[in-house]
Formats: C-alpha cells, sequence, structure tokens
C-alpha cells in the first residue's frame, strides 16, 4: 500500500499594482506547496485570484521586488480589467 501524499504541481504569483507605480510589482511566487499558500493568503484577504498560466510561468524567472516588464502589459492590463469588474460590478447593477 503506497502512503505517497498529493503533490501540488501548481504555480502561483502575487502581484500589486497601483495607478501611480511605473509597472506592476512582483510581490510573491512559488511552486507546489508555496503556490498553494500564496493561493491560500489571497483567499483568506478576499484578494481576487485570477489564473494565468502564460503569465505566472513567465514571472517564474523574474526576482520577487521586480517591476513586471513590459512584454506582459497586455497580459496584466486584461487581469486588471478583470480585477476591476470583480470588484465593482455590484455597484453597475444599481
Amino acid at each position: 500500500m503506497s502512503n505517497s501524499k498529493k503533490v501540488s504541481k501548481s504555480i502561483a504569483v502575487a502581484i500589486r499594482y497601483h495607478p501611480q507605480y511605473p509597472a506592476p510589482l512582483l510581490l510573491a511566487k512559488g511552486k507546489g506547496v508555496n503556490a498553494d499558500k500564496i493561493k491560500e493568503l489571497g483567499k483568506n484577504n478576499n484578494i481576487p485570484i485570477i489564473e494565468n498560466s502564460e503569465l505566472s510561468q513567465g514571472l517564474m524567472s523574474i526576482p520577487e521586488g521586480s517591476w513586471i516588464p513590459e512584454e506582459y502589459f497586455e497580459i496584466m492590463a486584461s487581469i486588471l480589467a478583470a480585477v476591476f469588474q470583480l470588484e465593482n460590478g455590484d455597484k453597475d447593477e444599481e
């Protein structure tokens, strides 16, 4: 009988954006258990979680605390639009 644990193969990045920043900021990144912790922290703090494997995989080679490179701006724009819609969607219905 096998006593193996389920191994998470997920990856996750945490990004902060502020209009006064020159670009979105990579706060944290992780694989496996660390990715699961990043996602759990986001969920527990009501931070929107948007899945985009292209962005997550691309940012794994960038140091934490770095600005997101320009090559990812288009993807980030669509993610920020989705987050804005999630956060403000209810207000449009009033």
